[in-house]
C-alpha cells in the first residue's frame, strides 16, 4: 500500500521525523530492482517491465521540494543513492496476471501435466509431415 503524507504535518515535524516520513513514503513506492525486476546480462542489465529506472533525487525532490528543507532532502537522497542508484516501482495491483496464476496454481498434478506434455512433444517429433507443411512444422520446435 502506498504511504501518504500530509504536507502541513510534515512541515511541522523535526528534521529526523521528516527523514523517516519521506523515506517511508519513498520505500512504499520504490525498491531495489534486485528484488523482482528481471535481469538479463545479454541485454545489458535490468529489463524495466514495470517502469523505471527511477532516481531517488528526482522522485524525492519532485514530491517534497518546498515542503521539506533542501538539506534534509539532500541527506535522504544521499542515503538512498548510497543504497541503490536506480530504483524500480514496488509491486502494484495489475503487475501480474492473476487469472494465469490461478490456473497454474490450481493444477494439482503439475508433474504429470509436464511429463504428459513432454511425451506428446516427443511423439510429435517422430511424425511424418507432408512436404508443404515441413517449413511450418520445423518452426514449431528447435533442433539441438
Amino acid at each position: 500500500m502506498l504511504y501518504e503524507i500530509d504536507d502541513d504535518a510534515l512541515r511541522a515535524m523535526t528534521a529526523q521525523q521528516q527523514r523517516e516520513e519521506v523515506e517511508t513514503w519513498f520505500r512504499s513506492r520504490y525498491e531495489d530492482p534486485a528484488e523482482r525486476t528481471p535481469y538479463e546480462s545479454a541485454e545489458g542489465g535490468y529489463i524495466w517491465i514495470w517502469g523505471g529506472p527511477y532516481s531517488a533525487d528526482e522522485e524525492v525532490r519532485g514530491r517534497f521540494e518546498g515542503v521539506v528543507p533542501d538539506e534534509v532532502l539532500a541527506e535522504i537522497v544521499e542515503d538512498l543513492e548510497h543504497e541503490c542508484f536506480n530504483w524500480a516501482p514496488t509491486p502494484r495491483e495489475g503487475d501480474y496476471d492473476e487469472s494465469l496464476w490461478s490456473a497454474i496454481s490450481s493444477n494439482q498434478h503439475a508433474l504429470l501435466t509436464f511429463d504428459t506434455g513432454l511425451h506428446t512433444i516427443a511423439r510429435l517429433m517422430t511424425q511424418q509431415v507432408e512436404d508443404d507443411l515441413q517449413d511450418a512444422y520445423h518452426r514449431l520446435h528447435t533442433r539441438t
